[in-house]
């Protein structure tokens, strides 16, 4: 309850207190907030279409339909998931998505959040597009294999805060919100950032993403081509 880490609003302080003073009987607040976390990153018993229907966002714009989901565990857990390959392909078929993109996270040893990126996109045409070609040309991936990137905290915010303002013009008004700061670890209460889901991001913010990383990529290294 913090207000300097930016987790908690003044609200959720008043409301919390006044829940503490109504039932007195109750836990104390960080094995109240311990269990509320535990919940909220327990996947276990979910499936691969459930996990990334569990906190999504859908992006369409310039004729490409882009599903963001936030996967509440370690990016090498989910890819050793049994016919990955198939459920990422079913669905994106069954919900018509062009690219597929796990957003990634869970807490170290340190209680620091980690943040990995995957990236799936079944339509060859389209990962050969100019945006795209030189990211993955510089794996060795197989075909229809989700793509993935390790990226530090500040790498992640810096580019869901910019694609965040890219997207918003293309939105109808209807859509329109304000951009939200970056994403807590917690809170899902009235008034703090993940109440209102995950940041927003255009498909060209993560086209670019995916090149930029190509060429830091082949700054510091030689990788060979497919």
């Amino acid at each position: 309850m913090d207000l300097q880490i930016g987790k908690a609003t003044l609200k959720d302080k008043t409301y919390v207190e006044k829940l503490e003073a109504l039932f007195p009987d109750l836990p104390e607040r960080n094995d109240i907030f311990d269990s509320l976390q535990k919940a909220k990153f327990d996947v276990s018993g979910l499936t691969t279409e459930q996990m990334l229907r569990k906190d999504q966002k859908t992006i369409f714009k310039q004729g490409i339909r882009v599903a963001v989901s936030a996967i509440y565990m370690d990016l090498e857990a989910f890819l050793q998931r049994p016919s990955l390959i198939a459920d990422l392909r079913a669905f994106c078929q069954t919900h018509i998505y062009d690219v597929l993109v796990a957003m990634t996270i869970f807490f170290n040893t340190h209680n620091e959040p980690v943040r990995q990126l995957a990236i799936y996109c079944p339509h060859a045409a389209l990962r050969m597009t100019e945006a795209l070609a030189s990211y993955f040309d510089s794996t060795t991936s197989p075909s229809g294999q989700p793509e993935t990137m390790d990226v530090s905290r500040e790498q992640v915010d810096k580019e869901l805060d910019r694609a965040g303002t890219s997207l918003i013009p293309g939105l109808s008004q209807d859509e329109e919100e304000p951009p939200l700061p970056p994403t807590p670890m917690n809170s899902l209460v009235d008034e703090c950032p993940l109440d209102q889901g995950l940041p927003k991001l255009s498909a060209e913010a993560i086209f670019e993403k995916c090149s930029q990383i190509s060429l830091s990529q082949s700054s510091t290294a030689s990788l060979p081509k497919k």
